[in-house]
C-alpha cells in the first residue's frame, strides 16, 4: 500500500539536538545529496539502528524519511514484519537508490536466538552481494538490550540512535509547533 506523505518534512521531527544532528547526518544527507555523495566517493549503502521508547518518534521518523524520498527520487519501503526483509531488501535492489525502514527489529534479532533465519538476514544486510548497494536500511527497536550483538556490530551497522524523550529544548518547541500563535 502507498503512505500519504503530504505535509511531511523535516521540520516535523523534534528531537533532543544530537539527535536531530545525527538523523540529518546519517539518514537525510545520502538522500537529500544523492549526487555529491556519488560524486565524493561516499557509500549510500548504510545501516542505521534508531532505539528508544514508545512515542518518542521513531514511526514519525519513518513518515519523514518516505516524504524526503518521494522529493528526492529514492524508492522508500515500510516493513512492519521483520521476517520479509530479505524480500524487501532484493525487492529494494531492483529499484534504487532506496530506503527501508524495519520497524521492531528486535522481534527477529532477540539474542540468544541465533538462527539460521538471523544469519540469512544479516548476510542479506551485510553480505558482499550488498556491498554495492544504495539502500539506507533503517532498523528501529523499543529495546536495543535485545538485539543479538552480531547485529550491532561495527560494519553492519553505520549508526546506533538512540531517540529519548524530549530534553527541555525539545520540549519547549513542541510546545510552540502545537501552541502555534496562541502563544507568544
Amino acid at each position: 500500500r502507498f503512505l500519504d506523505v503530504a505535509g511531511f518534512s523535516p521540520e516535523a521531527l523534534v528531537f533532543p539536538r544530537q539527535t536531530d544532528r545525527d538523523i540529518s547526518t546519517n539518514l537525510f544527507t545520502p538522500i537529500q545529496r544523492t549526487i555529491e555523495c556519488r560524486r565524493l566517493k561516499i557509500p549510500l549503502k548504510r545501516g542505521i539502528l534508531l532505539s528508544g521508547p514508545f512515542g518518542v518518534g521513531k514511526t514519525l521518523t519513518a513518515r519523514v524519511t518516505a516524504a524526503e524520498c518521494v522529493r528526492n527520487g529514492w524508492t522508500f519501503a515500510l516493513v512492519s514484519d521483520p521476517n520479509n526483509l530479505s524480500t524487501a531488501i532484493g525487492m529494494l535492489a531492483l529499484h534504487q537508490p532506496a530506503c527501508l525502514f524495519v520497524e521492531d527489529v528486535d522481534a527477529i534479532f532477540a539474542k540468544g536466538e541465533r538462527n539460521q533465519q538471523v544469519n540469512v538476514l544479516l548476510n542479506t544486510i551485510d553480505g558482499i552481494a550488498s556491498k554495492k548497494l544504495e539502500m539506507v536500511v533503517v532498523l528501529t527497536t523499543n529495546h536495543p538490550e535485545r538485539i543479538e550483538p552480531a547485529m550491532l556490530r561495527p560494519g553492519r551497522l553505520d549508526a546506533v540512535i538512540s531517540i529519548p524523550p524530549p530534553d527541555s529544548h525539545a520540549a519547549q518547541r513542541l510546545v510552540r509547533m502545537y501552541a502555534g500563535k496562541t502563544m507568544p
